[in-house]
């Protein structure tokens, strides 16, 4: 296996104390409540393949919405909204946020209703830019359908890796998983069944994004189970398992969906500092421009 099937796209978050935590919103099930062994809860587990593209933003928080919305969604419409939302659409890869953003504000497109999907002739160097598809707003309107209420970050008073875990297993009748990321390391790539090493000394390469959908023991470990986006032949079909120091290490932020309206989640989530600056700034955009 080349090292050159495993390309990324994901460039880290800045901090925004706008984000609502999911630890703030609800009560995180206690751990010992937990099952050790995972969920099992079945999942929409398609395995995309990205080749030599950066669109791995996109493409993990559609496998996301796909576990909920049960289709298949097209990766290059997601990423094209997020780049639009960016303003950079000739720039490498994308922020989480952004892609958080792109399904809360626009939604998905079911690649049924994609006519570039349809055809196969999707091309990454022009469809990156959203002004080149053809139909925007017909396609927009077809997005809705699966358009997200609010976006969490998921933060709690656990650690990195419990909080995620504690969220999938308070979500998992709605299905819901969720998207992070971690600067790859090519170690990680040859990981024996995608079992990912507990410790080793290599930096990471490039900026991946990824799917977490479930936990899973083994030899007595509990690891987190990855659903990346570069095909089959790698890992466990795949699928990756990353232990609890390497999560509380190297992962970066991680966002989930949930139907909570954005209002409400604002005004549960957010303190009197940030709703009396975004007030502010309401004011001016719309009274005073």
């Amino acid at each position: 296996m080349n090292e050159e099937t495993i390309n990324g796209g994901l460039r880290p978050d800045k901090r925004d104390k706008r984000d609502i935590k999911i630890g703030a919103i609800y009560e995180l099930p206690r751990l010992e409540d937990l099952p050790e062994d995972g969920m099992g809860i079945p999942k929409f587990i398609h395995i995309k393949d990205q080749k030599s593209d950066d669109t791995c933003v996109a493409r993990s928080s559609d496998a996301v919405s796909e576990d909920q919305e049960e289709v298949e969604l097209c990766d290059y419409f997601t990423f094209a909204i997020i780049k639009m939302i960016e303003g950079d659409p000739e720039g490498w890869g994308a922020e989480l946020r952004s892609a958080a953003k792109a399904h809360q504000k626009y939604g998905a497109l079911e690649k049924t209703d994609c006519p570039l999907c349809k055809t196969n002739s999707h091309n990454i160097e022009r469809d990156r830019f959203w002004d080149n598809w053809p139909d925007k707003e017909v396609l927009l309107q077809l997005a809705l359908k699966h358009k997200k209420a609010s976006y969490f970050l998921v933060e709690g008073s656990y650690n990195k890796f419990d909080v995620i875990r504690a969220t999938l297993w308070m979500c998992r009748l709605q299905k819901r998983s969720a998207f992070t990321g971690a600067n790859w390391k090519s170690i990680w790539t040859y990981a024996k069944e995608g079992v990912i090493p507990k410790f080793d000394l290599e930096k990471g390469q490039f900026g991946h994004a990824f799917k977490i959908f479930d936990w899973k023991k083994i030899d007595g470990e509990i690891y987190l189970m990855a659903q990346l986006s570069n095909g089959t032949l790698i890992g466990n079909q795949g699928v990756f398992y990353f232990p609890r120091s390497v999560v509380n290490k190297e992962f970066f932020n991680a966002f989930t969906f949930l139907d909570m309206p954005a209002e409400e989640a604002k005004q549960r989530g957010w303190d009197w500092k940030i709703k009396t600056r975004e007030r502010i700034k309401w004011y001016f955009n719309e009274i005073c421009k």
